[in-house]
């Protein structure tokens, strides 16, 4: 393993897609899946020159997936594409050099096995789900480039194949089953899952939500069917029959829920269609536009899962209640809304990790929501695998991939994932008003940000400007501090409430540390007497911040940073 120590842009580098040397227009892709799982295919690539002078392009395609022509325009070109156990990096060479504002068609013919892994009983696993079909490289990212793509595939009648885009028609032609889509819109990128599938759809707005879940046990769940059906197993908490299609209306109705709320909060979607699809890996969940892919524990009765021991730990619990909402969120996340860099993919994977926390605030209530910060919280602070390095003291989230070292390998996501997530709520609980409930701020500027980059990418500053119009000030101190900083303040309250004439005094201090002496500190307050309440924000700078309130009643309760909304430790106490 490598790891990049450092790595600097040239002033005023607009970034990677900038240094693009040819922009993806359209793509036709014809594909045919066996039932062995070989995959071969064609692909018709349309682009257009950015740069004079380019001959060798960089063709991103899956080592396993060999190339065996490759034209423009009916005339052979040479290509570049070593043992796949080698380098296995395509490269096309094009016969003179290509000129900027020109237009070509580049056509791929290439195929391969293991891309679409067998997995049993009618279930497969689509591994390279971003290289199964032949891809012009934009440097540093290859989610940044849109085009409009048309998919044909051609895969046995007895399995399914879901894919990304709106379906045009599905026809037979002898034991195969042929089906053609197309995007409509641009997309960074196209996938599809495989399988023998089973489904249930609702609506939701405009959009069309189909769950599809394999109607029969891959090898692993096979495997311990079997372990369940021998005697003796009841005897160890084992029993019952496995199945992944019982789950199918929990799938579906959480799917409907979550772009429900989402809508309420970013704004409509977009996409005609949703399909949130079963794969045969317990460990992670996957979103393309228009496509999510789940795992099967995530299909599994509760049931099943506790008496397996899936879900015993808390990690896994914490997963599996979030893995399908987030996956959803990715529609606006990442798809919708794209980043523009490596040091931006917090606006995709903290958004889409926090846009599961508010699923469960909705559905779970404020307890589920405290819990489920707390969570967060803790991946925040705790050590590193294998390290007495707290995660946060990693580094700062606009780092992004490049948390992750050989020491630190799992730095990126308790901070990219976790801490953008928790940066995300500050800003909601800065524009909260607890007194009210009122969230109205917070979701005008998240609507404003999806709909002034619908289509296109964003960067942390461009969120920056979005969240200052809302605020009506100037925010660089706090991006300053919870995205280009890793500072984590620790905090001291003593307070004291003593009655007066006019109701009572509410006065006390501050102390933070661990931060620089210019650090500033948001600290909401709630207050309770009977049915009377007052709320009320704190702004805590430098070691010590005293505060002192005229209230016009006695406080019965006090309440500081509700809803954990600062991510912080904290003692109260009370004078």
């Amino acid at each position: 393993m490598f790891d990049t120590w450092t790595s600097f842009h040239l002033p005023g580098d607009p970034g990677p897609a900038a240094r693009a040397l040819v922009d993806t227009l359209a793509t036709k892709i014809d594909v045919t899946i066996e039932k062995s799982g070989k995959l071969s295919g064609a692909a018709e690539i349309e682009f257009a020159s950015l740069a004079d002078g380019a001959r060798l392009l960089n063709v991103r395609l899956a080592p396993r997936l060999r190339v065996s022509r490759m034209t423009a325009r009916g005339a052979e070109l040479k290509f570049i594409q070593e043992d796949e156990r080698k380098d296995a990096d395509l490269w096309v060479i094009f016969p003179k050099p290509l000129v900027k504002g020109e237009k070509g068609v580049l056509t791929v013919e290439y195929a391969g096995e293991d891309v679409v892994q067998k997995e049993g009983n009618g279930n497969f696993y689509v591994g390279s789900r971003s290289s199964w079909f032949p891809k012009l490289d934009i440097p540093g990212d290859p989610f940044t480039d849109r085009a409009v793509y048309q998919l044909r595939s051609r895969t046995p009648k007895e399995f399914t194949l879901v894919g990304t885009g709106k379906l045009i028609r599905r026809s037979t032609e002898g034991n195969y089953s042929i089906s053609e889509r197309n995007t409509e819109i641009p997309y960074t990128v196209v996938g599809f899952n495989f399988g023998s599938f089973k489904t249930k759809s609702a609506k939701q707005g405009g959009t069309e939500i189909t769950v599809y879940v394999n109607d029969r046990l891959n090898d692993e769940l096979r495997q311990m069917d079997m372990i369940a059906s021998q005697r003796g197993a009841s005897q160890l908490g084992i029993g019952g029959a496995i199945t992944t299609t019982g789950m199918a209306n929990a799938a579906l109705s959480e799917a409907v829920g979550s772009i429900q709320l989402f809508t309420h909060y970013f704004g409509p979607l977009g996409f005609p269609a949703l399909s949130i699809t079963q794969q045969p890996v317990r460990s992670y969940g996957q979103s393309w536009p228009t496509l999510v892919f789940l795992p099967y524990i995530a299909f599994l009765d509760p049931t099943i899962r506790n008496q397996w021991g899936i879900s015993h730990s808390r990690s896994t619990r914490e997963f599996l209640e979030g893995v399908g909402p987030h996956e959803v969120a990715h529609q606006w996340w990442g798809h919708l809304v794209g980043v523009k860099t490596c040091h931006d993919e917090w606006l995709s994977e903290g958004f889409a990790e926090y846009s599961a926390g508010l699923y469960l605030h909705a559905t779970g209530g404020d307890a589920k929501f405290r819990t489920y910060l707390e969570g967060q919280r803790d991946s925040i602070f705790a050590p590193l695998y294998n390290s007495r390095l707290r995660a946060c003291d990693a580094g700062p989230i606009w780092l992004g991939r490049r948390l992750s070292t050989v020491r630190n390998p799992d730095a990126f996501s308790r901070l990219v994932y976790a801490k953008g997530a928790y940066v995300l709520h500050m800003l909601r609980m800065i524009a909260y008003n607890f007194a009210t409930r009122d969230d109205s701020r917070f979701i005008a500027m998240m609507r404003d940000f999806v709909e002034t980059y619908r289509g296109r990418d964003a960067s942390t500053e461009d969120f920056r400007k979005i969240i200052e119009e809302h605020f009506g000030m100037d925010m660089s101190w706090f991006f300053n501090q919870w995205v280009y900083g890793s500072e984590q303040p620790s905090l001291t309250v003593r307070y004291g409430i003593t009655p007066n004439e006019k109701g009572a005094l509410f006065h006390g201090t501050v102390e933070q540390r661990g931060v620089s002496k210019n650090f500033r500190t948001v600290l909401p307050v709630l207050m309770f007497a009977g049915q009377k309440g007052m709320s009320g924000k704190l702004i805590v700078e430098g070691e010590n911040t005293p505060f002192k309130f005229q209230l016009g009643f006695v406080p019965e309760r006090v309440e500081f940073n509700p809803l954990h909304a600062v991510l912080c430790e904290m003692e109260v106490k009370k004078m």
